[in-house]
């Protein structure tokens, strides 16, 4: 700890110095660099890819650029084992034009949908030749292991966990009440998103939700999903027609590209850590930016039938 302050001082000594003795200024040489970025999805045919290329400015301010940097020349593909798919240019109307008046661009194929475990390759040759690489392989859907046959009415909480293929794959989880109403002669489905608990900010009491990390395993609150509960039917008093179909753990799985990018931003050892060797991650070959992958998933959690019915809901007969 003592040597960590030492050399924390002597940089401080370092940076007087050179205030007082010579003109410093945080711009670097302009080098152009390229970052390529796309994130491919497992629930879908539709996949995008964008490349932008670095620009400078006459002073500070990176905002003050309005030529899109967006390269719409390049040679994109993208290989499954043996099969090559090639991503054509297409374009949006941008709908914010405060700074870039152009449409929004992007490379895009329809035609690949991947499944777990598959291992991906892109290949990007630029207008000048130079080429960029890059690699993902998805991460593995996972398997149900929390509690069942929700709320325990001997316990105040319950817990929802899934198998980790990984222990470096980030969840971003979601546990939702799923039911059906008629509304308006009309029968619709709808989701209530469950709290893990409530926290008390300034006086009052906030609903918190699981974040994005490895865990694989949630603790939520009873108060949290009676909260859920109440407030799916609000003040309809005809409680009957909201007909419970059950739990819905929601998960997005993130490749390890990803997970060690959202490391890299966000830190990856506890709340009181500061990383004074953090960079950003990358995975191009030959430039930036990150070729990753992600699966959604959901998880379906039975409810007690006693539960459901203590606030005047239906069950689901088809269950």
């Amino acid at each position: 700890m003592k040597k960590i302050i030492t050399l924390i001082l002597l940089g401080l000594f370092s940076i007087a110095f050179i205030s007082c003795e010579e003109n410093f200024t945080p711009k670097t040489d302009f080098k152009e660099k390229f970052i390529v970025n796309c994130i491919v999805r497992g629930d879908t045919s539709f996949q995008t890819l964008t490349i932008l290329k670095s620009y400078d400015v006459p002073g500070y301010d990176a905002l003050v650029n309005t030529d899109d940097p967006f390269i719409y020349a390049a040679d994109v593909r993208m290989w499954q084992g043996d099969d090559v798919y090639v991503l054509q240019r297409g374009e949006r109307a941008r709908k914010d034009t405060s700074r870039y008046k152009t449409p929004f661009k992007f490379y895009s194929t329809n035609l690949f949908q991947p499944s777990e475990r598959d291992l991906l390759e892109i290949k990007v040759i630029l207008p000048d030749g130079k080429t960029l690489f890059g690699e993902t392989k998805l991460p593995e859907y996972v398997t149900y292991t929390g509690d069942k046959g929700i709320p325990s009415p001997e316990s105040d909480n319950f817990a929802l966990g899934w198998t980790g293929n990984h222990i470096y794959t980030n969840y971003l989880p979601r546990f939702s009440v799923r039911y059906r109403v008629t509304e308006n002669n009309v029968t619709v489905t709808k989701q209530k998103v469950v709290p893990m608990s409530f926290i008390k900010t300034d006086g009052k009491l906030a609903p918190f939700y699981p974040k994005f990390s490895t865990n694989t395993r949630l603790q939520f609150t009873r108060e949290g999903l009676d909260s859920a509960f109440y407030s799916l039917s609000g003040n309809d008093p005809n409680k009957a027609k909201y007909i419970i179909l059950g739990g819905v753990l929601e998960l997005i799985i993130f490749d390890d590209n990803l997970s060690k990018y959202y490391s890299s931003q966000n830190g990856f050892l506890d709340d009181y850590t500061v990383r004074l060797d953090e960079a950003d991650y990358s995975n191009i070959q030959g430039g930036l930016g990150i070729f990753g992958s992600m699966l959604k998933q959901e998880l379906f959690v039975g409810f007690k039938e006693e539960y459901i019915t203590s606030f005047g809901y239906s069950l689901n007969v088809n269950q």
